[in-house]
């Protein structure tokens, strides 16, 4: 795996007198070479409220002290060259950072795998190079030197468990001559200042093995350094043991080469797992500061704000351009939610052994396992046996800033059980407990005032329960009394409204019906788009019960990025209840990628049924539980359909609140729907804030005949729209465009309609076309918007006619179209890969 990048500029200015004098604080910080080629790219960064500033302020925010900058030689492009580096380094100093300078001795990256000489010195002799090493060392210093800038520490080679500059300074073939090179880097780094430490660096630093023979042979070999560099960069299965196990290297190396301190210049964890991450970051800071001796310098994360960029799946950001949770780790006083391992029981998948949970039990250890589905999540923990049972499940929090906290989650439980409790122990006062309450839906339940006065706390669930009972747990919180709880979805065919608003975890309205019902008292009502870091929720509030005598159906289509759905302008699958869960082919002004049904019996019914169905137009077939899945009768209240985990749209959920007429539907109730996120977009394509999709609502018969009732509303229509419609007949675009996050983009505009707007092809992996039709000769504007809002690209003309427009060397991400001719405005999302 490859880590190479280095510290950022640090801060030349901090006295040497001074760090002689006292030790000097734990370095936390950050590799950001990319910085700079990202934001000529067009990348922005973002606090975690969403306010644009410098990268390196942003930092700041998590109490970061440290900037690690890698240097190449003569690299394509030159960024990290030493002009390169000086630029970042000037930045970095300005804001207040200690300096880390990491040398590759190559023009591209230099690690385990590959050490290439720069092409420059491709034909040196070997006694050439130890002069190239010195003379590039020292001259990129005193570059730095003559504008103000030392660094802290300087690294003479970037993972070199095999050496550098090979094939002449390969380790494993010629350990003196790689000692050699290294020694003529120290020299070079103490001529410029003597104050400065020197590191030697490999990767994999938890292998003592690795260590004790690089580390070792340079000692043999009579090279000097002052400071062992490790990487690290676990998974979130095994972070545990391999920070441990750091550790140990850590603490035997510090033994082993008197004199000389240890230091973790990289580390790094997948970004779509925050909170392991922050986890993991916390321990191996904790660790870090017990090398003996005080001999743990610091801990950097290798480029935390490189999110859609390279190909790297380990930054700390997400695709909104903000700082995961990962980040608080670095803080001062961090967060005690962070202390929470896998909290919502969404890593391992289902199992026995959910990461960061213990189980404690004489013998029922099997009574507790994770499975689907969760409460917004894939999975949840669950208690359940078929023989009576006694378990526990919890975990151990070290490390807790004494303080007042609440333990809540998110609950379910059968009932009967001789104790089913929430708990909280062991914090220094008087164990606290909250019984479950027996539900068959998700329920709130909190465990408030633990006052914590010894740094620890145990929380957890415990059961006693008998044959088949059952507890469920999931979104597990542990956080100050103060932390407001983050907003979340109940799928239950209705939105509150607590769940109404503009945060993440709640429904924003997308459209309104404003015409007449053709069925009076009955249709559609309003549609409402939300989601949250996992999800994506959309709610079609409505009414579906008929007075007369046949079934009615709230149906509703959605398009999101990258998928290869049915394209806009052609008539939909359908057919009979066999081969095709909807009957109804329209042609949308959209493409469709999904469309979902539930079918309702009249008000005449005895058992008045409700169905459930689903089709993909991406795979052209059902979904199952696709064909008619039934739901009950009666009130039919938020019956619960779960999407099987084989299946497209893994993990999703279903739920219909039945009311008999419009004026008795006075709360936003309806068909409401749940997708993870993981289950849309596509390759390399994500689906989250700052993503648009597009959705087609209606109110139809059971034989595909659509009633005057669409969303959008078609302005003074009032006449059922009639059997499988051509939708692109209206004027108009007879669908909404919603950006997560942000809002409604476009609903009913005639715009579409007179620019007659493509954009091909899309996804694209290089270039793509914007066609238009500018009608008479007007202003034309385009500006083109990044994932995180940003604009990337104007373009500002008089035209008129028919026009093609080719946009291309956009990095991979998702794009936002805004195009504006004359009056009319329409837009248009566009994914690169």
């Amino acid at each position: 795996m490859k880590r190479l990048l280095f510290f950022l500029s640090l801060l030349a200015a901090l006295a040497p007198q001074a760090r002689a004098q006292t030790a000097a604080p734990f370095a936390k910080g950050a590799d950001v070479s990319w910085v700079t080629q990202m934001e000529q790219s067009g990348y922005r960064f973002y606090t975690e409220t969403g306010v644009q500033q410098d990268l390196f302020q942003v930092l700041k925010g998590y109490d970061m002290n440290t900037i690690r900058l890698r240097v190449w030689v003569n690299p394509a492009g030159g960024w990290s060259n030493p002009a390169d580096v000086l630029a970042k380094a000037q930045r970095a100093q300005a804001a207040g950072y200690r300096i880390l300078i990491d040398f590759h001795y190559s023009d591209e990256f230099a690690d385990p795998g590959r050490q290439n000489k720069p092409a420059a010195w491709a034909a040196y002799p070997f006694a050439q190079l130890l002069t190239a090493v010195y003379d590039h060392t020292f001259s990129t210093l005193e570059l730095l030197k003559n504008n103000g800038i030392t660094p802290e520490w300087v690294q003479v080679g970037n993972e070199t468990n095999d050496g550098m500059l090979w094939p002449d300074g390969k380790a494993s073939t010629n350990m003196a001559q790689f000692a050699q090179l290294f020694d003529r880097g120290y020299a070079a780094v103490k001529a410029s200042n003597p104050n400065i430490k020197v590191i030697a660096h490999v990767s994999n630093g938890f292998n003592v093995n690795t260590s004790r023979y690089i580390f070792g042979g340079l000692v043999a070999n009579n090279a000097r350094f002052d400071v062992m560099g490790l990487s690290l960069y676990p998974s979130i299965t095994d972070w545990p043991t391999l920070t441990a196990q750091c550790q140990a290297n850590m603490n035997d190396l510090v033994v082993r080469y008197p004199g000389k301190e240890v230091m973790v210049v990289e580390t790094g964890m997948p970004a779509d797992a925050p909170i392991p991450t922050q986890q993991m970051l916390l321990d191996l800071q904790t660790k870090t500061r017990a090398v003996p001796g005080n001999k743990g310098l610091g801990v950097l994360y290798w480029e935390p704000q490189a999110y859609n960029w390279m190909n790297y799946g380990l930054s700390a950001w997400n695709t909104a351009g903000r700082p995961t949770a990962a980040l608080q780790a670095f803080r001062n006083v961090p967060p005690a939610a962070g202390l929470l391992v896998n909290p919502g029981f969404e890593f391992t998948g289902p199992t026995q052994t959910p990461l960061g949970w213990s189980t404690a039990s004489t013998a029922d250890a099997d009574a507790d396992f994770t499975q689907a589905p969760g409460a917004a999540g894939l999975y949840q923990l669950t208690h359940q046996k078929a023989t009576a049972y006694q378990v526990r499940t919890y975990q151990l929090l070290a490390n807790v800033p004494n303080g007042t906290y609440m333990l809540r989650a998110r609950a379910q439980s059968s009932g009967g059980q001789t104790q089913c409790q929430l708990y909280a122990s062991g914090f220094g006062g008087t164990e606290l407990a909250t019984t479950l309450p027996t539900s068959a839906n998700w329920v709130p339940v909190q465990v408030p005032n633990i006052v914590v006065s010894n740094g620890q706390c145990e929380i957890g669930l415990r059961s006693t329960a008998g044959a088949g009972q059952t507890a469920r747990l999931d979104e597990v919180e542990f956080v100050t009394s103060t932390t407001a709880a983050t907003a979340q979805f109940t799928v239950d065919g209705q939105a509150s409204a607590a769940e109404i608003g503009t945060g993440p975890g709640q429904y924003q309205l997308a459209a309104t019906y404003t015409g007449p019902h053709s069925e009076a008292d009955r249709g559609l009502q309003a549609l409402y788009v939300g989601s949250t870091a996992t999800t994506l929720n959309l709610l079609l509030a409505g009414s579906a019960e008929s007075a007369g005598g046949s079934y009615r159906a709230l149906v509703l289509y959605l398009n999101t990025a990258g998928q290869p759905g049915a394209p806009a302008g052609q008539q939909l699958i359908g057919g009979n209840n066999g081969p095709s869960p909807l009957k109804h082919r329209p042609t949308l002004d959209m493409q469709a990628d999904y469309g979902f049904r539930v079918s309702v019996g009249p008000t005449s019914a005895t058992a008045n049924d409700v169905y459930f169905s689903r089709v993909s137009y991406v795979t052209g077939a059902p979904i199952v539980p696709g064909n008619d899945t039934y739901l009950g009768a009666g009130t039919k209240t938020g019956g619960v359909v779960v999407a099987p985990a084989t299946l497209d749209l893994a993990g999703a959920r279903f739920a219909y609140f039945n009311t008999p007429a419009l004026t008795a539907n006075t709360g936003n109730v309806g068909l409401e729907i749940e997708i993870p996120l993981a289950a849309l977009g596509a390759a390399g394509v994500s689906v989250g804030a700052g993503s648009r999709i597009e959705l087609f609502a209606g109110y139809t018969d059971a034989d595909g005949v659509f009633l005057t009732d669409v969303l959008p509303t078609i302005p003074g229509r009032t006449t059922v729209l009639g059997v499988n419609p051509d939708f692109t007949a209206i004027p108009g675009n007879q669908y909404v465009a919603f950006q997560l996050g942000s809002g409604v983009l476009a609903a009913r505009s005639a715009a579409d309609k007179a620019l007659d707007v493509s954009i091909y092809p899309n996804p694209t992996a290089a270039a793509a076309t914007l066609a238009y039709t500018v009608p008479g000769t007007q202003s034309v504007q385009l500006n083109v918007y990044n994932a995180t809002g940003q604009r990337v690209r104007t373009v500002a003309q008089r035209q008129t006619g028919r026009q093609e427009l080719v946009l291309d060397r956009l990095p991979a991400g998702m794009y936002l179209l805004k195009l504006q001719v004359g009056e009319l405005t329409t837009s248009r999302q566009l994914v690169v890969q």
